[in-house]
């Protein structure tokens, strides 16, 4: 399947509830023939190749997991972490099998900026791999959430109901108020790919009430994710449609205007 790219077509939103954009990509491990373990053989000299790539524009280096544990006890668990200053957005991650770019709403911006360093990442871990990744995982994710005390609230029913396009009611009485909830769905879509949904309530640091919905594009078919970036392509396009799709009209016009 081809999928065409296009520009983004949703503009940057004024007041947008976006916390965190997360592509993760994964590639199959090898046997280690003297401990039959699941390894990334290539990891370590990829990691300190990878440090001078980035060395320019992400100086910054944290390590996320113990320096005296082995890294390839670790599959699938980032354990670098590159920043171009402490802390300052966005940030790439690498371990084991696993490479996340991480950004969140200040800097966000589809065409100008993210698409175009998710580019250049995959290109830099190839080159700092220098070897063929066998890519059997990808997912572009993104968490987006309100704090209720913004807007008008009743109580959560209500709340979800009146701002989603997406209802739900108890048909039992428990004589109680509503303290959490959650739900999720899993649609297939296509390229071989899944559309996964996630509405439900939480906090901040602040002990602030949230409502929270994340929504991700998600294939583990190599066919699928052979020409890869056409398949980001295609789940940013997705997910941008759910995020329109799901807020309704006042909800979304909230997001439009500058924040008071």
């Amino acid at each position: 399947m081809i999928w065409k790219r296009e520009p983004n077509k949703m503009s940057r939103l004024r007041n947008a509830p976006l916390q965190e954009v997360i592509f993760e990509v994964r590639w199959e491990l090898e046997v280690d023939e003297r401990t039959n373990h699941m390894m990334d053989k290539g990891f370590d000299l990829a990691a300190g190749a990878l440090r001078q790539i980035l060395k320019k524009e992400f100086p910054e280096v944290v390590r996320k997991l113990p320096a005296d544990m082995p890294p390839q006890l670790y599959q699938f668990q980032p354990v670098f972490q590159f920043w171009s200053g402490a802390s300052i957005w966005p940030v790439i991650q690498l371990g084991p099998g696993i490479l996340t770019v991480n950004e969140v709403d200040i800097n966000y911006d589809w065409d100008s900026r993210y698409f175009p360093l998710v580019q250049r990442v995959i290109d830099w871990v190839r080159e700092a791999y220098n070897m063929s990744l066998k890519i059997n995982f990808v997912s572009l994710k993104y968490i987006d959430s309100v704090d209720i005390s913004d807007y008008e609230f009743s109580n959560w029913k209500d709340f979800v109901n009146k701002n989603l396009t997406f209802n739900f009611t108890n048909h039992f009485d428990t004589d109680s108020r509503l303290n959490n909830f959650s739900f999720n769905q899993v649609f297939e879509i296509d390229y071989k790919s899944k559309l996964h949904l996630s509405i439900s309530n939480g906090k901040n640091k602040q002990n602030e009430e949230l409502l929270i919905w994340q929504s991700a594009v998600v294939s583990d078919n190599e066919e699928s994710i052979r020409d890869l970036l056409n398949w980001i392509s295609f789940a940013h396009t997705k997910t941008s449609e759910l995020f329109r799709k799901i807020t309704k009209k006042e909800f979304y016009g909230s997001f439009t205007t500058n924040k008071k």
